[in-house]
């Protein structure tokens, strides 16, 4: 987990990258890496066109991954902000549903990052089957930002319920820390879920 968030910078470093080739290739007039990679995926532009087995495969597995991951980050999310960052005076029921939520939190992070993995892969197949379509639209490069934000934020996360799970009896002031970084990673988690979802919204019209 503590390497996503770099990795997820890169992903987000290399989507501007390619933006900005694709823009200059355009501004060529030839078309360049785009024109190629297009006549190479040409075979599966068609099986894709062609087949509604194929399509239809390939949409569900991207929508399936954004449902149940985003579904199952959505619902964790809502139960951190729920409960709410530690004061005094808590009722000790409280206490200890936080408790509960941290350690299950432990056991979401691999179900939503592979959920992610299975979005980035099925999103790429989709690129493929219209290349020159998608390369042009800026909103592709948002959404792909948008989706290395979702892991960098899943590392904050992770980071945070860590440090929750991991802090001795009675040690207050770590386990209130790391609850405000878990709400602040919780907020993050809802809007960006959101904008994901918006942006393959505009990106499937473009």
């Amino acid at each position: 987990m503590r390497t996503r968030a770099p990795r997820a910078a890169a992903i987000a470093l290399l989507a501007l990258t390619a933006r900005q080739a694709a823009a200059q290739h355009t501004a060529a007039g030839g078309g360049g890496f785009v024109a190629r990679l297009a006549e190479l995926m040409a075979p599966w532009q068609s099986l894709y066109a062609d087949s509604a087995a194929v399509s239809s495969a390939v949409l569900f597995a991207h929508l399936g991954a954004l449902l149940l991951g985003g579904g199952i980050a959505v619902a964790a999310d809502r139960t951190t902000l729920r409960l709410g960052v530690p004061q005094a005076g808590d009722d000790d029921a409280l206490g200890a549903d936080r408790v509960r939520h941290a350690r299950e939190l432990a056991t979401l992070h691999r179900p939503v990052v592979a959920a992610l993995l299975v979005m980035l892969g099925s999103g790429v197949m989709l690129l493929l089957a219209d290349v020159e379509g998608l390369v042009a639209s800026p909103v592709l490069y948002v959404k792909i930002v948008l989706v290395a934000l979702l892991l960098a934020n899943g590392a904050r996360l992770a980071a945070a319920e860590r440090a929750v799970n991991a802090a001795p009896a009675g040690d207050a002031t770590t386990v209130v820390d790391g609850w405000r970084r878990l709400r602040a990673a919780s907020i993050a988690s809802l809007v960006l879920w959101v904008a994901t979802v918006l942006a393959g919204v505009v990106l499937s019209n473009v």
